[in-house]
């Protein structure tokens, strides 16, 4: 039911085109009820139909009379036929109504470099984003963001045969690391890693994709100095490391690349024809599994790795991101193109024994002998035991950024049921949600310092750590830390945080149910481990 009566406004901010690829964001402005999806389409006639390009969507913020939410389309053109002169927004909401908003001819900012790209972008929203960060306490990702920026901005960059010339003059080895940008913590173990490499005397050089110029980046380090070349065909560039002294390559994530299987499948190749390269894979998630990288089927429940004929089904209804990046491609051919890099690997490293079963499960013919189980180290020395406090009911600590995977609707459901006053308790989040939640009994603290914990946890007396995630973690730092500071922690059997709950004396793990359920197993945690007698 497509209804034009609603007051929503659309504001683009950038539009890129490459070749098959698009990037643009922008921001939403209007009232009433939040829309739930939007989608970038080539005319009125594809209204309907399957074909478009997904936004992916900010937590709207609700000011006096409006709101708004931030967006970004990135994807390619063949979801939407060729390049439209005249694309439509089509916003829908929960309860199947549609509003298309008609795009005036969008203006190709210049993906290259140099002084008209510079004054070409949103400088005004560059520095409204930049105010919020700071007012968020998020100053380190606003310094990871202004030195990528002014990296981008300010070099044009290096042929990848210079780069590589320059990464061997001090005659070491070099160690190629495969990333993707997105943060979290796959990009601080590859940090981590980084820093091991150059401890043992390697260079190491960063291959990743930029989003925002729609090009593939090679980045080498040498001490603080950083150099960098840009690539459009990775293909190219592994024929120039061919001539390279390669002695590691490090496959940490490519979620996100927009070409995964291309990249995928010239590695395999490289690797065949370069057998003294030792070659890393880390199971940060299931991208090698499935393109739904985080096995939560179209229902959003953990699939437990079906029959495949059920994955042809989910896959084609299901909203996950970067799917699009999969078109055409069956779950057998997925996992065959996978299948092919992971037995290059002369280590496959999980971080949870969890992870190790569901890649067996998957890729059966795998020699279990490489796939070993080194779960993340914690900085206990940045935490402490805190005093766990009654206060005569339980108060429900939540500890990150809480997207819908990781149990946003979970947390709302419980605050809600909390509200209705058929249990008292608090909810509090250190840390951010991606919805909505009745301030009657949710405090929500915001970003913070990992050595702020113990003292956070104190401050609102938290006597119970909840850690809802719904998809199954590879590993969860958050349930490790809750478990260093003596919380008494409840989480589902999903995943590598209920198998290490599991062994927690003041843990408990329970079966994924529902609210009434879920608020019952808090109460009797809270009756074990803080009530006092």
């Amino acid at each position: 039911m497509t209804d034009n009566s609603q007051d929503w406004i659309v504001s683009i901010k950038s539009f890129r085109r490459k070749r098959e690829m698009l990037h643009a964001w922008g921001t939403l402005y209007g009232s009433g009820e939040i829309p739930c999806a939007a989608w970038l389409k080539s005319d009125l006639s594809s209204l309907g139909a399957e074909q478009g390009v997904r936004a992916i969507l900010s937590k709207a913020i609700r000011e006096e009379k409006e709101s708004s939410i931030d967006f970004v389309f990135y994807g390619t053109h063949k979801n939407i036929g060729q390049p439209p002169a005249t694309p439509y927004l089509l916003l829908e909401w929960q309860d199947g109504r549609q509003q298309f908003i008609p795009l005036p001819s969008p203006r190709q900012v210049d993906v290259g470099r140099g002084i008209n790209h510079i004054l070409a972008l949103p400088w005004a929203h560059y520095f409204s984003r930049g105010w919020r960060l700071v007012r968020q306490r998020q100053t380190g990702l606003l310094i990871r963001k202004l030195t990528s920026m002014t990296a981008t901005l300010f070099t044009s960059g290096w042929h990848p045969m210079r780069l590589l010339k320059w990464a061997s003059a001090e005659g070491k080895p070099l160690a190629i690391v495969i990333d993707h940008d997105l943060g979290g913590g796959a990009n601080l173990y590859r940090q981590s890693h980084i820093a091991h490499l150059m401890a043992k005397g390697f260079t190491p050089l960063l291959f990743s994709a930029h989003h925002g110029i729609l090009s593939y980046v090679l980045t080498a380090m040498r001490g603080k100095r950083r150099r960098t070349a840009y690539i459009d065909d990775p293909l190219v560039l592994f024929k120039h490391l061919s001539h390279a002294n390669i002695q590691r390559i490090i496959f940490n994530n490519i979620l996100s690349f927009h070409a995964p299987l291309a990249l995928v499948k010239v590695l395999t190749n490289w690797l065949q024809e370069h057998q003294t390269v030792h070659f890393l894979f880390l199971v940060h998630d299931y991208y090698c599994i499935c393109p739904i990288w985080l096995l939560l089927d179209h229902t959003g429940k953990h699939c437990g790795i079906p029959d495949m004929n059920v994955c042809g089904t989910c896959m084609r209804s299901n909203n996950s991101p970067f799917l699009e990046f999969s078109a055409g491609i069956s779950i057998v051919g997925w996992r065959s193109i996978w299948g092919g890099l992971l037995q290059q690997a002369d280590e496959i490293r999980c971080f949870s024994n969890s992870s190790r079963i569901l890649l067996l499960r998957a890729h059966p013919s795998l020699d279990q002998a490489k796939i070993s189980v080194v779960p993340h180290s914690l900085d206990r020395l940045r935490l402490r035991k805190i005093d766990v406090q009654d206060c005569g009911y339980p108060v429900i600590g939540i500890i990150g950024h809480i997207t819908a995977h990781k149990g946003a609707h979970i947390v709302q459901d419980l605050a809600y049921h909390i509200k209705a006053g058929r249990k008292k308790a608090r909810i509090v989040v250190i840390g951010t949600i991606d919805l909505e939640l009745p301030t009657s009994v949710v405090t929500i603290i915001g970003p913070y310092r990992l050595e702020e914990l113990p003292n956070l946890l104190e401050l609102h007396q938290v006597n119970i750590g909840l850690f809802p995630s719904i998809c199954p973690e590879t590993f969860s730092y958050v349930t490790e830390e809750m478990m260093a500071m003596g919380l008494p922690v409840l989480t589902f059997n999903i995943g590598a945080p209920g198998e290490r709950v599991a062994l927690y004396p003041l843990g408990r793990v329970i079966p994924f149910s529902k609210t009434e359920n879920l608020m019952q197993e808090i109460i009797t945690l809270y009756n074990s481990h803080v009530r006092r007698k």
